[in-house]
């Protein structure tokens, strides 16, 4: 089920498939995971077999050979269902909060709220991954180890402006940085037919953030997505700076007129995210 919740709506970036999110050294991709967990369930759990069998079609079955060939690993004449996925919280790691699944509407929202994610992690406690729609709207980096992207600054997360290193105005953004937030967890999961929410909390030893994230779908063609952040604390009225990276196609409207991102482009060591817009 842990791995089953990772799955992205439909992917337009990857031909439409689902795929898994990217947080930390990872990438947007379809995985061969499911493939192989259905052949090694199909006797234990027929039923969960049969939604990961689902899950790697609904990838387009792919294969790797990382760990051998994985054409030897997984059975593709196992029968498959639909994973057919709802809300779900795994304590110690993330939430995410779906709508629609299947639909052309699809919403999926999953809030970085754990410790037990160690190994590859980035600084990204409390960051946000948003599908809207059925489109990428919110996302990770999805880099896998290069360009390298572990600083908080460079996540869709809250940072105290002094643990940036610079203006946060500042052109050329570092990629790496500090680790702001020192522990994490989650809280008050509720899920029912119109409304979806996790309240997540982070720590740091003059700070403590709550973030409340909501998903209401009591209009079904138009999910609403809440996301509500409060601060206590010595340092609790200290500037802070939220970021949420944005994926866009063409000019953003903007009260200014239409602005066009630049490009930048890796490995140009002078070429590093620009300025919050």
């Amino acid at each position: 089920e842990f791995y089953l919740n990772l799955l992205t709506p439909p992917e337009p970036r990857v031909g439409g498939h689902r795929c898994f999110i990217a947080l930390g050294d990872s990438g947007t991709e379809p995985s061969e995971i499911y493939g192989a967990l259905a052949t090694g369930c199909r006797d234990a759990d027929p039923r969960l077999s049969a939604r990961l069998m689902g899950a790697w079609q609904a990838g387009g079955k792919p294969h790797s050979f990382f760990f051998g060939s994985t054409v030897l690993m997984i059975d593709d004449a196992l029968p498959a269902r639909d994973p057919a996925l709802t809300d779900a919280t795994f304590p110690g790691y993330y939430t995410v909060l779906r709508h629609g699944w299947g639909a052309a509407d699809e919403t999926a929202l999953w809030v970085v709220n754990g410790d037990h994610y160690r190994d590859h992690r980035h600084s990204d406690h409390g960051a946000v991954v948003l599908y809207a729609l059925g489109q990428p709207l919110m996302v990770d980096w999805s880099a896998i180890y290069t360009p390298h992207t572990p600083g908080a600054y460079l996540h869709s997360t809250i940072v105290p402006e002094t643990a940036i290193g610079h203006p946060w105005d500042q052109n050329g953004a570092a990629l790496s940085g500090p680790a702001v937030w020192q522990r994490s967890s989650q809280s008050q999961f509720v899920s029912t037919p119109g409304r979806a929410g996790v309240t997540s909390q982070f720590e740091r030893d003059d700070l403590q953030w709550e973030r409340r994230t909501i998903v209401d779908r009591a209009e079904p063609a138009r999910p609403v997505v809440l996301i509500r952040d409060t601060f206590s604390g010595a340092a609790a009225a200290a500037p802070k700076v939220a970021s949420f990276f944005l994926m866009a196609a063409g000019p953003i409207e903007t009260p200014h007129g239409p602005v066009t991102p630049p490009l930048h482009t890796h490995p140009n060591a002078n070429s590093r995210p620009d300025a919050p817009a």
